[in-house]
């Protein structure tokens, strides 16, 4: 392992750099927003970016009891490129598990060679770029490869698509206690609490409470228009915008004001936009009958 990690590291020049450089944006939380509320709204399996809206902030808190309990430390910092902001330790990677489980359910529902080749070559892209921007270690990324495989086969197994379609049907005590678990076992493998954390809380909040909605919009094959996606990233961007930007220090008590912000960002994308699009719909529908 330490032989490739040196042999990734010795290719370094500036044009790989920069280049490696830009992959960590597909994996970035702006990056997961964009894609899931565009596709939730736009795309005609819009089940599928529905399941991820649940699966991306839910395997991040994985990640982060993850490496929690094994604690096994980053390359040291004098082979980092870039800054590691959020100081958590190196196994597994999260930006590889996450970015799997992204690229894995959507070679598994669209079965597109086009779509596989491409997510294939991201996840692989981005699993180098860690290693060689010095911030995690070939088995590190390894890791973050096999706990986002495991995770897409536990999503799209029988047991798992039956929790989503009990989900659907209203049957949401699975979710809360779902939920609850991930955070308090969390909360008692850490050693802080992130702020990071806070936000994925208020995300998996607003998911929860936006289900009943995410049942009608889905079922009635009804997508949002362009007009209703531009209004949707605006008040993303504009949320984004008001609030403060995630920080990764010690806890204080002002970031609470993430909590509100990502409920507020959930809610935009898995109830406010879904419900303005299905009340147009059914207003064009009015009024050609008339």
């Amino acid at each position: 392992m330490m032989t490739l990690q040196n042999t990734i590291i010795s290719f370094r020049n500036p044009e790989l750099t920069f280049l490696f450089k830009v992959f960590p944006f597909f994996a970035s939380e702006i990056f997961y927003i964009g894609v899931i509320a565009l596709g939730y709204w736009l795309a005609l399996n819009a089940s599928v970016f529905w399941k991820l809206g649940f699966l991306i902030p839910f395997s991040t808190v994985i990640n982060g009891i993850l490496k929690n309990v094994f604690l096994l430390e980053r390359p040291d910092v004098s082979l980092h490129l870039i800054h590691v902001v959020d100081k958590s330790s190196g196994f597994p990677s999260g930006d590889v598990y996450v970015v799997t489980v992204l690229w894995g359910l959507f070679s598994y529902y669209f079965k597109s060679r086009l779509l596989r080749f491409l997510g294939v070559l991201i996840i692989l892209c981005i699993m180098i770029s860690r290693v060689y921007l010095g911030v995690h270690t070939v088995d590190q990324v390894f890791g973050g490869l096999f706990f986002g495989v495991v995770t897409v086969f536990v999503a799209i197994s029988p047991q798992g698509e039956k929790l989503f379609h009990e989900w659907l049907t209203g049957k949401t005590i699975t979710y809360w206690l779902l939920c609850g678990f991930v955070f308090v076992l969390y909360m008692l493998v850490s050693i802080e609490v992130q702020p990071l954390i806070i936000g994925l809380g208020g995300i998996l909040i607003s998911y929860g409470l936006s289900i009943s909605y995410a049942k009608n919009y889905i079922n009635s094959k009804m997508r949002c228009n362009l007009i209703s996606a531009v209004l949707g990233m605006s008040s993303l961007l504009l949320v984004n915008k008001a609030f403060p930007k995630i920080h990764f220090e010690q806890i204080a008590l002002v970031d609470g004001f993430f909590l509100v912000k990502y409920i507020i960002i959930g809610l935009i994308i898995f109830a406010f936009i879904p419900v303005i699009s299905l009340k147009n719909k059914m207003f064009s529908r009015l009024v050609k009958q008339d």
